[in-house]
């Protein structure tokens, strides 16, 4: 329980740090390459902790499975209950206020083809995939002898570089200076849109998970990472070794549902409603996924799209590892 503390105190440590230098932050270019560093020392350690844990080996074709039917589900969740929401609170497919505009006046934007760059993903998802293989053939074929010295080894290298990440993450984060601009200029109606999603997926998603025999905590923080596949997989590793499958399930989730907003955030944006269309990668509409919702949609639900992305970062943030340490 007590390394919830350690990570929320470096958070809240590196923001005021970088808080009070956001006057030099063009000398602090480089801090998007430490994080990619990071990130990418850290799924491949994961991969590694996969790779030689027995059961994630033996169920890999279940796991694949099992994460893309959680995935779908979670979801058609989300997307459900942004419907719901939006409708409660009187706005109509393009996020307008009922009653506010004319029909011909909705806002609705030509929808356009827009690729995005799939480099850094295809880059973490082959790390975790070679981490696998040289921790099966490396250690547990050839060097069976030191498996439990190297699972331990692997288990604090992995604490010890997500808590760089986090040390990286605070500090882009104070040294941005707009978070809470960024929320007061939403709005409290903001606050459903990010509400509805969570609601949306835990409720489908973490309830296909725990049918499927994860415990209520695995469940909840499989669906936690809302698309954040490199972060709460990790976390989810890090608690032990026990969760090696849930981490693994909770890996190629998160993946699936980048990827799923990437493709399909056009299609729901055209044919069911804009605000629904941020309900798809979940935290991905603050970064990768901002293109397709600038290209898809019009700039007002780019800024519901970040703030909520933002929003849904920061529970991501401090709910995953609580879940775990309880």
């Amino acid at each position: 329980m007590y390394m919830i503390f350690v990570y929320w105190g470096i958070l809240i440590v590196s923001y005021f740090i970088a808080s009070r230098l956001r006057n030099y932050a063009d000398k602090f270019t480089y801090i998007d390459k430490l994080m990619m560093l990071a990130i990418y020392i850290l799924v491949f350690i994961m991969g590694l902790r996969m790779g030689i844990n027995e059961k994630v080996l033996t169920s890999i074709g279940t796991i694949g499975m099992q994460s893309l039917v959680i995935t779908l589900l979670a979801i058609a969740g989300s997307v459900g209950a942004v419907f719901i929401a939006r409708k409660l609170v009187s706005m109509d497919r393009y996020g307008n206020i009922k009653g506010s505009v004319a029909p011909e006046e909705s806002g609705e934007k030509k929808h356009v083809e827009s690729a995005i760059d799939l480099k850094g993903t295809l880059v973490i998802v082959a790390l975790v995939a070679i981490g696998v293989i040289l921790g099966k053939v490396i250690i547990v074929d050839h060097m069976p002898d030191i498996l439990p010295w190297f699972s331990d080894f692997a288990g604090n290298l992995l604490t010890w570089f997500l808590c760089v990440l986090i040390v990286i993450i605070g500090f882009e984060l104070g040294l941005s200076g707009t978070v809470v601009s960024n929320i007061k200029k939403a709005g409290l109606r903001i606050l459903v849109i990010p509400l509805a999603i969570v609601i949306g997926s835990f409720i489908f998603g973490s309830g296909a998970a725990f049918l499927m025999g994860f415990s209520i905590k695995e469940s909840l923080a499989i669906v936690g990472g809302f698309g954040w596949y490199s972060y709460a997989p990790v976390v989810i590793s890090a608690a032990g070794q026990q969760y090696a499958v849930a981490s693994a399930v909770a890996f190629m989730h998160n993946v699936f549902r980048e990827t799923f907003g990437i493709i399909f955030i056009p299609i729901f944006a055209k044919k069911i409603g804009y605000l629904e269309s941020l309900a798809l990668p979940g935290i991905g509409t603050m970064d990768v996924c901002m293109p397709m919702v600038e290209n898809s949609c019009r700039e007002d639900t780019v800024a519901y799209g970040f703030i909520s992305g933002f929003l849904i970062c920061i529970l991501t943030s401090a709910g995953v590892p609580l879940l775990m340490n309880l």
